[in-house]
């Protein structure tokens, strides 16, 4: 029984690059109740979330071969509006926002793509997409029926189709599927006018005649555009979809295979076995389209992380790494069973599922035609294995599992390996550094905007900064004091007197610190975000931070006197992370572990062909850039996550409450940098710490992989 499940696997993956081509020249693109059709042909598609600012042009190549090598047919991409119009009527397409070579690549690739327009996209993205301008419209209300919003979002998709047309299916391209806004459905009831905003956003993105189907993710409610499911698992979803839709195809467009990160929490994983037990419950229940989000995570360059909090690795403990390597062994036990189902697809998309009781929590799903039967066996027990019989066969199968059968054959258990991933992932120690520093100023040293009241933050840095002081003179205060900021987010630090008194995460409540006054004082309170929100229903023109409460000294409220407002960091309005800005300032050598200190080193590689990262344990909280690219946003947080660490049950799955790892240690040590920003000889390392930290540890290493 053995050689013939070897024999049938590899012929499933010798055929699995021959599966799936983009037709040459134009062709048509179709749906009915059972499937997408490209030029009236059934297609079963295996689809992988692949973000292209979240990797650089130089990596898209590799990570796109091996997402075609695992047997994946689409690429399906968000658009991000706020990284190509950062600043109103400015478009910027270039480096990792090239949008149209991502779209080349993927058709290089016979990959079809899945482009999501939004201009809503969520994706743990700042501001979920949204330049941060669009506050400032007259009138504006986001998602919402409102004339000004509709516009802006109007002349930024008519924009955005205009562009990628040359690579419409209609034209010979990648693109077969479209989407507008994203899991409205979830805020739909709260807001204002959100069915008749929903349906003119459907209407419009019809109007603009793409020649594909246009999909609304979570929305349920709009005929003519295909719903789908966003979760964990999605196959009791599809009855529920067919009973509402008799003419839709079951499309599950968000299946985590992991979930983001956030500083202070360990790292959210998902086990291989639970993953392959959801696309194969979605497709054995007549599901036709399955998207890992993500297939490739990336990392959250800059400061385009969405928040607060979130880390800047997005590595999503996706099939595919960080760093563009497999993930085993969810990237090679998610392949092999891609090769079975594009396999059987033509029996499978044959006709609807029958399905068959075999006990407690147990089911046949088969599918048969004239030349091919496959049955899926599925044991939906989360604590007891066991054992059908089956066509005169005996079948074990492990709790929260299924078993494939193909012609007689047993293809495929979910929670079984087919063999084990001999890989080895470490890093390798690159480089050591010497530092200079240079000493942030504090107080005033720019153009201050002066109030009776703190201002709100991105009033004053319209997110072109994390940083916004508010400074102003406390008189008749002395000894110990303490100091209450209401509402602040989302990070605070304190100075009095150009001294650091500390640092606070902030809180929609009240944070305090304990302070020393001497009857006349300068008070500076810096404020910082962390990323601005990507979900929620503040989304809005009135999404806000700084300090949005009062403030009181020693129980007294200050809130109201004369408050000066410097926006940003010096060394940033220098530019002192390019090499141009080097003789602006006077750097030091030698150690220095201060809070608001900027630190400057040069560096050598030898190999150019591996990523690397830069190992930050030892520092606290700040900013990295490499030869002027924004490497991110660093934070020393330890990860406690409670009870949900190092406790993993595949079958028990519940990603908010278990399965993290990492914890005792730093939700994030390690910070990517693509080879691809890195020259051989006199590259430039810039970080800026605000709390102070260990220089000495700060080291450069190289990502290595073995198979």
């Amino acid at each position: 029984m053995k050689a013939p499940v070897v024999i049938i696997l590899l012929i499933c993956i010798i055929q699995l690059t021959a599966t799936m081509k983009i037709p040459s020249g134009g062709y048509n693109v179709s749906y009915d109740k059972r499937s997408l059709m490209i030029d009236g042909d059934r297609v079963l598609l295996l689809s992988g979330s692949i973000h292209y600012p979240r990797s650089t042009p130089s990596m898209w190549p590799s990570i796109m071969k091996k997402t075609k090598d695992a047997g994946i047919d689409v690429v399906q991409v968000y658009v991000f509006w706020n990284r190509h119009e950062y600043v109103k009527g400015e478009y910027d397409f270039r480096d990792e926002a090239d949008l149209l070579q991502f779209l080349q690549v993927a058709k290089d690739h016979d990959l079809f793509v899945h482009l999501r327009i939004g201009p809503y996209i969520c994706g743990e993205w700042n501001f979920g997409g949204f330049p941060e301008w669009l506050r400032k419209v007259p009138g504006i209300a986001f998602r919402q029926y409102n004339e000004p919003f509709m516009k802006e979002m109007a002349k930024w998709m008519k924009y955005v189709v205009e562009i990628v047309d040359p690579y419409l299916a209609r034209n010979g391209g990648p693109i077969i599927l479209a989407q507008v806004e994203n899991e409205y459905g979830n805020f739909e009831e709260k807001l204002p006018g959100g069915k008749k905003y929903i349906e003119w956003a459907f209407n419009y993105a019809k109007s603009l005649d793409i020649g594909v189907p246009w999909v609304m993710c979570q929305q349920g409610d709009i005929a003519g555009a295909i719903n789908t499911c966003n979760q964990f698992f999605c196959n009791s979803w599809i009855a529920e979809h067919w009973g509402r839709w008799s003419n839709q195809p079951a499309f599950f467009t968000e299946d985590w295979p992991g979930w983001f990160q956030l500083y202070g929490e360990g790292k959210p994983v998902r086990p291989a076995q639970n993953v392959a037990f959801s696309i194969t419950l979605f497709f054995a229940y007549g599901g036709s389209f399955a998207n890992y989000y993500m297939w490739y995570g990336g990392t959250n360059f800059d400061r385009w992380v969405g928040g607060p909090f979130i880390t800047t690795s997005y590595d999503y403990d996706a099939p595919i790494d960080e760093y563009g390597y497999p993930n085993e062994p969810k990237y090679t036990h998610s392949k092999m069973l891609h090769g079975i189902l594009h396999d059987y697809e033509h029996v499978i998309l044959s006709s609807f599922p029958k399905v068959t009781n075999c006990g407690t929590k147990c089911e046949y799903v088969l599918y048969q035609n004239s030349t091919s039967v496959i049955t899926f066996i599925n044991n939906f027990n989360e604590d007891v294995a066991i054992t059908v019989n089956y066509n005169n066969s005996k079948y074990w199968l492990a709790q929260s599992s299924s078993t494939i059968v193909g012609n007689g054959y047993s293809l495929y258990n979910t929670a079984v390996f087919s063999k084990p991933a001999k890989t080895l992932s470490s890093y390798i120690e690159a480089s050591n550094f010497e530092f200079s520093y240079w000493k942030e100023p504090l107080g005033m040293w720019g153009d201050i905007k002066t109030s009776q009241y703190p201002l709100e933050l991105f009033d004053l840095t319209h997110d072109r900064t994390d940083y916004l002081s508010y400074i102003t003179t406390v008189k008749g205060f002395s000894g110990k004091s303490k100091l209450q900021l209401d509402d602040t987010r989302d990070y605070v630090h304190v100075f009095v007197d150009n001294k650091y008194v500390g640092s606070q995460v902030g809180s929609e409540h009240h944070i305090d610190f304990d302070i020393e006054l001497s009857q006349n004082n300068e008070l500076q309170i810096v404020v910082m975000t962390m990323g601005m929100k990507n979900y929620g229903m503040e989304i809005n023109a009135t999404y806000s931070r700084g300090i949005r409460g009062n403030v009181y000294l020693s129980n007294k409220d200050i809130t109201h006197q004369q408050w000066n407002h410097q926006v940003g960091l010096k060394g940033q309005q220098l530019r002192l992370y390019t090499k141009a800005a080097n003789p602006l300032v006077q750097w030091t050598n030698g150690d220095y572990s201060n809070s608001f200190t900027w630190w400057r080193t040069s560096f050598s590689v030898v190999d150019l062909d591996k990523p690397y990262a830069l190992d930050m344990a030892g520092m606290g909280k700040g900013f990295i850039w490499i030869n002027g690219h924004g490497i991110g946003r660093y934070f020393n947080a330890t990860a406690d996550s409670g009870d949900a660490c190092n406790k993993c049950d595949y079958a028990n799955y519940n990603p908010y409450n278990e399965c993290r790892i990492g914890c005792g240690g730093l939700s994030q040590r390690y910070y990517h940098v693509p080879s691809a920003w890195l020259n051989k000889n006199d590259n430039l390392l810039v970080i800026f710490e605000e709390l102070g930290g260990d220089l000495n540890k700060v080291k450069l290493v190289q990502k290595q992989y073995w198979q």
